[in-house]
């Protein structure tokens, strides 16, 4: 038989208790993830209103300097390095094309058939303009970068349009594309960026920054701005000048042209989309100002920076002179 305790005795007796452990998940705020497109919006919009907190101008004068800014810091430069790299480019023209001619003496001579000529020809073209461009440090990397201002001049159109309250421009289409099914939820994430203030900063004719020009005066100087910078910025022949060329050559050169009145076409559309859908102000004052400058910028490189030199065409000079006569001194007879 087991002996019996006492119950001081099992009173004084320690017993190890364990409480139950009681599990708890501690939650905290966090921030929604964002796309790719709702950052660069957010970035843009910072700086829009970076640039009228700092500058202490109301927003008619504030939304023209950002253009200003954004065009001289991020749109020059990479315009001035691209002029750069095609001047460079186009000094090897000469040298290539006379590559060229000598590289198609060799393939008549080694090669049979017209189509093996010319792609050995090519071949032998592209071998020799990879060491030319390498001896010349000339990199083909910079014709990508002249389109780097198209995202960033989109960026902040869709940002100010996303301040304006007006949600039917492409980052809404993206946002629903890339990340929400629902377009109505991308458009009311670009709403929530609504900047009251914009309805009270206008100036002139338009004190209201989020509604719409009735006078139709700036979706005209839009539509002015847009066709000038085509016409200096994109240069071509006159048909007189494209008549005198070969076949293949003037085939390309009226492509071109053609290319150009699509875009004058389509330049006049904008302008009258822009008056009709009543485009907000805000955008329609960041867009002239920064084609404005644009083309500004265009005709200082053209016409200051890399101006080509003028050669005036070859004429023939005559000298009259009179036929010397027998009593001429200097004739070989009255020398001896």
């Amino acid at each position: 038989m087991f002996p019996l305790r006492s119950i001081g005795a099992l009173r004084s007796t320690p017993r190890a208790f364990r409480a139950p452990r009681i599990q708890a998940r501690h939650f905290h705020p966090t921030r929604p993830t964002q796309s790719v497109i709702e950052t660069v919006l957010s970035g843009s919009t910072a700086v829009i209103h970076g640039v009228h907190t700092a500058s202490f101008l109301p927003w008619a004068a504030s939304i023209p300097l950002t253009a200003v800014l954004i065009r001289c810091f991020v749109g020059f430069p990479l315009q001035f390095y691209s002029r750069v790299r095609a001047q460079e480019e186009k000094l090897l023209q000469p040298l290539l094309s006379s590559w060229s001619a000598v590289y198609k003496e060799v393939a008549a001579r080694q090669v049979k058939g017209t189509k093996e000529q010319n792609v050995f020809a090519m071949k032998k073209l592209q071998e020799r303009s990879k060491v030319l461009y390498g001896a010349w440090n000339i990199s083909k990397l910079w014709r990508p970068l002249m389109f780097l201002q198209i995202p960033v001049f989109l960026a902040f159109m869709e940002g100010l349009r996303g301040m304006s309250g007006n949600s039917q421009g492409l980052a809404a289409w993206l946002i629903s594309w890339g990340g929400s099914s629902d377009p109505a939820a991308a458009a009311q994430t670009l709403s929530s960026r609504l900047e009251p203030s914009f309805a009270t900063e206008g100036a002139l004719w338009f004190p209201d920054l989020l509604a719409g020009d009735p006078t139709g005066t700036l979706p005209a100087l839009l539509t002015l701005s847009i066709l000038s910078n085509v016409m200096s910025g994109w240069k071509v022949k006159t048909f007189k000048e494209i008549s005198d060329l070969p076949k293949i050559v003037m085939y390309k050169e009226m492509t071109f042209r053609g290319l150009r009145i699509f875009v004058q076409v389509l330049a006049c559309q904008v302008g009258i989309m822009s008056f009709v859908n009543q485009l907000p102000t805000a955008l329609l004052l960041y867009w002239i100002t920064s084609t404005n400058l644009a083309t500004l910028q265009t005709w200082i490189l053209d016409k200051k920076v890399f101006t080509q030199a003028k050669r005036q065409p070859f004429q023939r000079r005559y000298v009259a002179f009179e036929k010397p006569g027998n009593d001429d001194p200097y004739q070989l007879k009255n020398l001896r």
